[in-house]
């Protein structure tokens, strides 16, 4: 009696896993995007790296959002012209918030201080993971934007 309680639980673990995959495959299939997998993507996959004069391109043509990925103080007193607040360290509700007045399909351009910051690099793996997918990286920053003479709006402490 034992042995054929054992066999049905066998095969019905069996008939759960192979259900369990082909749900997997099939959501895969299904789902454009798949299923996400943040912790497991490297960051430099996440982004392109754009330059100061691609980036500005994209500025004076309107072609993209510029991201802030500082802190909020920070961002007051000084920060490129037209962008937007998005702290890495701000909370969800907070993200979410700001976020709603992005399109997924928009292409982003997020920026730190400079090319040493790792800030932006961060946020933009919580973008991808919300569903951003034209997120670019301007590694540079801040300090090049400035450096350019490029619009910017606030005043710099360190001048």
């Amino acid at each position: 009696m034992k042995n054929i309680s054992l066999k049905k639980l066998i095969r019905f673990s069996l008939a759960l896993i192979l259900l369990s995959a082909l749900s997997s495959i099939l959501f895969n299939f299904i789902m454009s995007g798949g299923i996400p997998r943040y912790e497991s993507v490297e960051i430099d996959s996440l982004a392109t790296d754009v330059n100061s004069e691609q980036a500005y391109w994209l500025y004076r043509n309107d072609k993209a959002v510029f991201i802030d990925a500082r802190d909020k103080e920070e961002f007051d007193l000084f920060h490129i012209d037209g962008a937007v607040s998005l702290p890495y360290k701000s909370s969800r509700e907070y993200k979410h918030e700001t976020m709603k007045s992005l399109m997924p399909d928009q292409r982003l351009v997020v920026y730190c201080s400079d090319n040493d910051c790792t800030v932006a690099e961060r946020l933009i793996g919580q973008l991808k993971y919300m569903g951003f997918n034209h997120v670019l990286l301007y590694r540079d920053g801040l300090s090049a934007w400035k450096q350019n003479k490029y619009p910017v709006k606030g005043f710099d402490k360190d001048e």
